[in-house]
């Protein structure tokens, strides 16, 4: 089974940079159903810093694949923010887990791919 992006869309990032980072999961949810829980972590090296994994609790606006603002719902994004960390022309590869509100609660296994930059 081939690994399932949930946003298609390389993020990138400048070495020095910290960036936080907004995922839109109404396409992976079913109607009225929430995030309960998320969890990022970096595979195959140990060299970002992420921090301040949460659920959204207010509505956000994030750029869809098309490039256009999408108003997502509070409970149906996700966010995670990223320190001045990684090496520069460096692709990462992001796990993000997510478990939802249903009963019993559905879990997502999703990746995203980050390109560091140089300054």
């Amino acid at each position: 089974m081939s690994d399932i992006y949930i946003v298609e869309k390389i993020q990138i990032k400048k070495e020095s940079e910290k960036e936080t980072y907004s995922i839109n999961c109404v396409p992976r949810l079913d109607t009225g159903e929430l995030v309960a829980s998320v969890a990022v972590t970096e595979v195959a090296t140990t060299d970002l810093t992420i921090s301040n994994v949460a659920v959204s609790t207010e509505a956000l606006d994030i750029e869809d694949e098309e490039g256009n603002d999408v108003e997502v719902p509070i409970g149906q994004a996700i966010q995670y923010h990223i320190n001045n960390t990684g090496t520069a022309e460096t692709m990462y590869k992001l796990k993000v887990v997510i478990t939802t509100n249903s009963t019993p609660a559905r879990e997502f296994i999703n990746y995203v791919k980050l390109k560091v930059i140089t300054d």
